[in-house]
């Protein structure tokens, strides 16, 4: 009997170490930021019927009014509503080109047109649906931020008057936090009733 339990007890640890390493690992292995300093203007094509244009980098896609931005020091992407009447609103979207789920850590908001009182917004899409939102980038790398299918960011300005900047985007790989938090669970309940079943208990 106590061979037994013994047995069981290292089992179940083994398990949770497994799983606990298996979860750091699947977030660990893919982890990049997108600072799109290898993108060209000529790797950007468009504008499509809705006004933006398109690319890709790092395994990602991304639409904007405007494309790639360069301020002279370092390249971004940017929305720009006021050379097109097809973009109410400043935007950009992104997501992974393989349509695989993605966890989003952290982004800059370069611009905003904040003097003028504008605010932006960044709204994921969570997988198996459901939305996500925030104007405030510190909620980003956590909760329901780490399992999306693509991101959005917008200016609430109004037409021809919005714009919004983004770069330094760090992605990950998605951490679904449902199934994570069940087997971690799972082991814990395991472990309880290996204890229930040892003398004394």
């Amino acid at each position: 009997m106590l061979n037994e339990l013994s047995w069981g007890r290292t089992l179940m640890k083994n398990s949770i170490i497994l799983v606990l390493a298996l979860f750091l690992f699947s977030t660990a292995s893919f982890a990049i930021t997108i600072d799109f300093e290898s993108v060209s203007p000529g790797d950007v094509s468009g504008p499509d019927l809705e006004g933006n244009k398109y690319f890709e980098t790092d395994g990602f896609g991304f639409y904007s009014q405007w494309g790639i931005s360069n301020d002279g020091s370092n390249q971004s992407v940017r929305g720009f509503t006021l050379d097109g009447v097809f973009a109410p609103i400043a935007e950009v979207k992104f997501s992974r080109t393989d349509g695989e789920a993605f966890a989003l850590h952290s982004l800059d908001i370069l611009s905003c047109y904040e003097d003028f009182g504008f605010v932006c917004y960044i709204t994921g899409l969570k997988t198996g649906g459901g939305v996500v939102n925030t104007s405030n980038v510190a909620d980003l790398g956590s909760g329901d931020w780490l399992n999306l299918q693509y991101v959005i960011i917008t200016n609430d300005g109004p037409a021809y008057s919005g714009r919004v900047i983004v770069d330094n985007i760090a992605v990950g790989a998605a951490v679904p936090v449902p199934a994570a938090v069940w087997l971690f669970g799972s082991a814990l309940a395991g472990l309880g009733w290996i204890r229930r079943k040892q003398p004394g208990h």
